[in-house]
């Protein structure tokens, strides 16, 4: 009858357990392999996103655009080319945004406060769904004289600019430069007007 041994089967439980432990880690880690591929493919997602979306904002601070036009809801057509000498600013909004409700009035204010030989207002609706009668009464609730122009569903007027929030108001210099995207309501009237000041 072999003698028992208590160290040689405590070495033998040890390697059994080691066994299983290896074992079960390996299963465990096959479960979480698809976890980390996806969680791997966020971060990848994130990265190029962020990537991309400072590129964007490096082009629209550099680029002019000059030559852009816009349609506005009377049938007009605007060319910003035909606004060089004077400072430009453009407000997107849309009817139903419950923050530009704070920001219209200030823009109202603004459009008072410069003669137009100085600055030239343009407002932009993302909504296409915004009607011709409900952004001529916001207007006209406003007293205010600017233009309105409605975004399309591909959204061709407010891409270039990189427009995810409203209400934005970006201001163009007199060479039809880019100089300042204000976004938000903090602020905004103190912000425009001191942007709007320096280029005068």
């Amino acid at each position: 009858m072999p003698k028992h041994n208590p160290k040689e089967a405590r070495d033998v439980k040890k390697r059994n357990n080691s066994r299983i432990a290896k074992k079960e880690g390996k299963a465990l880690s096959k479960k979480l392999t698809p976890i980390y591929i996806i969680i791997g493919v966020i971060f990848i997602a994130i990265a190029i996103g962020i990537t991309f979306d400072y590129a964007g904002r490096n082009v629209e601070e550099n680029l002019n655009y000059p030559g852009i036009s816009f349609q506005t809801i009377d049938g007009s057509t605007i060319k910003l080319s035909s606004y060089q000498g004077k400072v430009v600013l453009l407000y997107f909004f849309y009817l139903n945004c419950p923050i530009c409700k704070t920001s219209d009035p200030f823009l109202a204010t603004i459009e008072d406060d410069y003669s137009s030989s100085q600055l030239y207002i343009l407002t932009i609706t993302i909504d296409p769904a915004d009607s011709d009668g409900g952004l001529y009464n916001w207007r006209e609730n406003l007293n205010a004289n600017w233009n309105i122009v409605r975004d399309d569903i591909s959204h061709s007027y407010s891409s270039p600019w990189n427009i995810a929030y409203t209400p934005t108001a970006i201001v163009i210099d007199q060479n039809g430069n880019t100089v300042n995207k204000i976004v938000g309501t903090d602020d905004f009237y103190s912000k425009v007007t001191a942007t709007i000041d320096a280029l005068l």
